[in-house]
């Protein structure tokens, strides 16, 4: 079973009847080897456009992981709605047990947990299935001060993930390795810009795909002049505003792409099609054809530069997000050990104030949702003599000085 996702500007002649059916840009569906669509499916993945599940990118999510599930079911030559805990069982047993191409992180196989929980909890209420192919279970949840706790139901295979799940890239093999990898690619100043500007931003891939060349802020405007980065609005995940500082060096450097190898994709599609019904629409990431980049697109471009580079673990978008995280962190407490006198870090006071503060405004700057998520990355932050050694300039994070020493002041 392949799946497909519905691009409204592909389409622009059938905008009447996108609107009749209600239909989302960025619908998943899905085909067959036969090229027939499974009813049952695709009225679930419409159902996904509800609250909580508001994003595209969740959609994709959930509809690529049910996607390899039932390919293992159809290899066993079961139908997925007579799926069984066996069958449940079985499968992770592939993805997480045996060693492979399809073995996965405990975080990714609960991100399978929940599409499975989601897509089978629905079919059940719309009498698709008649039984669950699992069991729940309550566990008990820590909030976030590790004072007080809840009962949450999961199911029972839900794992718990590990720090070892979360996979970043070390700035040297980021600038010596990977973005050399990157450079010398088809292409590659678009690719260049896109991996350095997730490296340097904290940006889901999602929202990096999504940009316009009018949402990029000018480098050169006074409001800026006195610091290193400049300041962007965005929607994130959830469909929620935040502000993500870009560097001004990144700025100044996307705009040679922007007046030439974008410039040319755009020159290339208008002289071939003529009768142009799919404009660009103001997308700053474009292929060579002249649409806008996909996540897909940017995922293999990734995977295949991180084997060039010679990297013993896979490289993908979201760990250059992670990465971004960690050195952000660094940088903050960094500059607030700068400050605190490092004898009052024994007061109990300053000594919260110095973690929280820059927890709470990395959760801002990622877009977390919860700080119980941001909370991760202090595993990786937790030893504060090497972080006052640590060099951070555009090129090694230095712009977080000045926009710390700015907040802080």
């Amino acid at each position: 079973m392949d799946v497909y996702y519905f691009r409204a500007n592909l389409t622009p002649q059938l905008s009447y009847l996108i609107n009749e059916l209600g239909i989302s840009d960025g619908m998943p569906y899905t085909v067959d080897s036969e090229n027939r669509c499974d009813q049952v499916l695709n009225e679930f993945f419409l159902t996904l456009a509800a609250p909580g599940t508001a994003s595209s990118a969740t959609w994709r999510t959930y509809a690529e992981q049910l996607s390899l599930f039932f390919r293992f079911l159809d290899g066993q030559k079961i139908s997925w709605n007579l799926a069984t805990q066996d069958h449940l069982l079985k499968y992770y047993r592939i993805r997480r047990i045996q060693n492979g191409p399809l073995k996965v992180s405990g975080r990714s196989w609960n991100v399978f947990v929940a599409a499975c929980r989601r897509f089978y909890e629905w079919a059940v209420r719309n009498s698709y299935v008649v039984t669950l192919p699992f069991k729940y279970k309550e566990v008990r949840l820590n909030h976030d001060n590790g004072l007080s706790s809840r009962k949450v139901t999961t199911t029972n295979l839900k794992e718990k993930a590990s720090r070892q799940d979360v996979k970043y890239m070390s700035e040297e093999d980021f600038s010596r390795r990977f973005l050399p990898s990157i450079t010398n690619t088809r292409n590659g100043t678009r690719n260049a810009l896109f991996v350095r500007l997730l490296m340097r931003s904290g940006l889901r891939v999602d929202e990096a795909v999504q940009l316009k060349t009018i949402d990029l802020p000018d480098p050169d405007n006074p409001k800026f002049a006195s610091r290193l980065t400049c300041q962007m609005q965005i929607i994130g995940k959830g469909k929620k505003w935040r502000t993500v500082l870009i560097p001004k060096t990144w700025l100044r450097d996307v705009r040679r792409y922007i007046e030439w190898e974008r410039a040319d994709a755009i020159e290339k599609k208008n002289t071939k099609f003529d009768n142009l019904t799919d404009p660009d629409q103001g997308y700053l990431f474009l292929t060579e054809q002249g649409k806008p980049i996909t996540y897909a697109g940017i995922y293999s471009i990734l995977r295949s530069a991180g084997k060039r580079a010679g990297f013993d673990f896979k490289a993908h978008p979201h760990m250059l997000r992670h990465s971004y995280a960690i050195y952000q962190l660094s940088a903050m407490i960094k500059a607030l050990l700068k400050m605190y006198d490092r004898t009052n870090l024994s007061n109990n006071n300053a000594y919260q104030q110095m973690i929280q503060d820059p927890l709470r405004k990395l959760q801002l700057l990622m877009g977390h949702a919860s700080i119980s998520t941001t909370f991760i990355y202090l595993d990786y932050v937790d030893d504060l003599d090497e972080i006052t050694d640590v060099s951070l300039d555009d090129q090694n994070f230095d712009m977080l000085d000045n926009y710390l020493n700015q907040q802080y002041e």
